[in-house]
C-alpha cells in the first residue's frame, strides 16, 4: 500500500532508484551519475534483437541473431542489460514502480519515432499470465507499450494476445527449456481473431530480450492470426 500510493503522490521517483539520491532532473528514475551507468545503445545495432553492434560490423544481425529462427521483422532496444539496468527493471517489476516502466516507454517512444514509426499500425505488450497480474496488479510490458502508444499516436491493445497457462521462471532455464516451456502458451483472444483491429503492422512490446524464445512465441501467435508483420522493442538487450 505505501508503494502504491509513493506511486500516486510521487510518480516521477523523486529518488533515484539505484543510489537513493534526490533526482536533480524531473520526471526521471535516475540520478545524472546512476544514468551513465546504463549501456545506452547508440549508433548501429542488431536487426534482430537490438544489441549494439561496432560500425565497422559487416551484417545486420549478431552473431547470436544470425543462428535464431526470428519471426519479427526488426528489434529495437534501448539499452544494454548490464547490472545496473538489471536492478532498475527488477525494482520496476516487482516493486511495483509503476512510474518506472512509464518513463521506460518515453524512451523506447523517442527510438520507435527515429525509426519505424510508420511501419506500425498498433502496439501489443507480451502477456503474462491472468492469475499472476490479478496478484501483482498489473502488467509492467503492458505498463510501457501504454506510453509508448500515447506517445506516438497508436492504438494500443494490451489483450489482444494471452497467456494460456502459467510457466516456470525462465531466469532460470536454458535455451533449449525456454522454447519447451514456451510453446503453445500465446495466442490471440478470440474477439480480435473474429473482429481484428485496423491494421495487421504490430509493434510487439516487453522489458527484456534475451533468448528471444518470448518474442518469437508472441509473433507465431500473432501471424496465426494474420498480423503479417511485427516489429518487436524492448527496454533491454542481451545476457547478463
Amino acid at each position: 500500500m505505501k508503494d502504491f500510493l509513493l506511486d500516486i503522490f510521487f510518480p516521477d521517483g523523486v529518488e533515484c532508484v539505484l543510489c537513493n539520491r534526490l533526482i536533480d532532473q524531473p520526471h526521471d528514475f535516475l540520478c545524472s551519475s546512476c544514468l551513465e551507468k546504463l549501456d545506452v545503445i547508440i549508433g548501429k545495432s542488431c536487426d534482430g534483437c537490438g544489441k549494439s553492434l561496432p560500425l565497422s560490423f559487416d551484417g545486420s544481425y549478431c552473431a547470436e541473431c544470425m543462428g535464431r529462427d526470428l519471426l519479427h521483422a526488426h528489434g529495437l532496444s534501448c539499452v544494454t542489460y548490464n547490472e545496473f539496468s538489471a536492478e532498475v527493471i527488477w525494482k520496476f517489476k516487482y516493486h511495483n514502480c509503476r512510474y518506472i516502466g512509464r518513463m521506460m516507454g518515453a524512451a523506447l517512444s523517442e527510438l520507435l519515432q527515429a525509426t519505424y514509426i510508420d511501419d506500425i499500425d498498433l502496439v501489443v505488450p507480451v502477456p503474462i499470465y491472468k492469475k499472476k497480474e490479478a496478484l501483482k496488479g498489473y502488467n509492467h510490458s503492458a505498463i510501457i507499450a501504454e506510453e509508448v502508444a500515447r506517445r506516438c499516436n497508436k492504438k494500443v491493445y494490451t489483450d489482444l494476445l494471452v497467456r494460456r497457462k502459467a510457466t516456470r521462471p525462465l531466469k532460470d532455464l536454458s535455451k533449449e527449456e525456454r522454447i519447451r516451456e514456451l510453446e503453445g502458451v500465446f495466442e490471440v483472444k478470440d474477439l480480435y481473431q473474429v473482429l481484428g483491429p485496423t491494421g495487421k503492422r504490430v509493434l510487439l512490446v516487453d522489458d527484456i530480450f534475451t533468448t528471444g524464445t518470448t518474442i518469437r512465441e508472441c509473433c507465431s501467435a500473432l501471424q496465426n492470426s494474420g498480423f503479417t508483420d511485427v516489429i518487436a522493442m524492448t527496454y533491454a538487450t542481451g545476457l547478463l
